[in-house]
């Protein structure tokens, strides 16, 4: 039988905070298992089986580089419409990723060195919208740190 990423995670997390947790008298020890469980539980949105959050990122960055085309070109960005995203596996979309964040790189250097300054403007808040966006939809699948308990118990 195979279990998800998540349902294997989910199982350390488990034994960790149920089965090791209680039996550890070490404040040390203690706050360094619930700092594992801290970590586990923020790697389990954003690693490679996760690919609900690839293919979000992926979205958004074709849709950001879409308004910055139409507004400088008047078109929407051909590489865009020929980007294969039909049941994508990990790796194809850390790919596309990786290629849609060159290719708002380069439209950054090319805003950056355009003389059409209205335009330019235009297309910048739109990539400065989709970058704070993206920073906030990052943030959004890391859950609160255990800060608190890590620390130990108060005195």
């Amino acid at each position: 039988m195979n279990n998800s990423l998540n349902t294997v995670l989910d199982a350390i997390s488990d034994a960790l905070r149920h089965d090791i947790l209680p039996n550890l008298d070490d404040p040390f020890a203690r706050s360094q298992a619930i700092a594992v469980i801290d970590v586990i539980g923020n790697l389990k949105p954003v690693i490679d089986w996760s690919v609900d959050v690839l293919a979000e990122a992926v979205a958004a960055r074709r849709e950001a580089i879409a308004k910055v085309a139409a507004l400088l070109d008047g078109e929407t960005a051909t590489e865009l419409q020929e980007m294969d995203t039909t049941a994508p596996s990990g790796s194809s979309l850390i790919a596309m990723r990786d290629a849609l964040d060159e290719r708002i790189a380069a439209l950054i250097d090319r805003l950056h060195d355009t003389a059409e300054e209205d335009r330019a403007a235009e297309a910048i808040a739109v990539l400065k919208e989709h970058m704070v966006a993206e920073l906030e939809r990052e943030r959004s699948l890391l859950r609160k740190p255990l800060f608190g308990e890590i620390g130990g118990p108060k005195a």
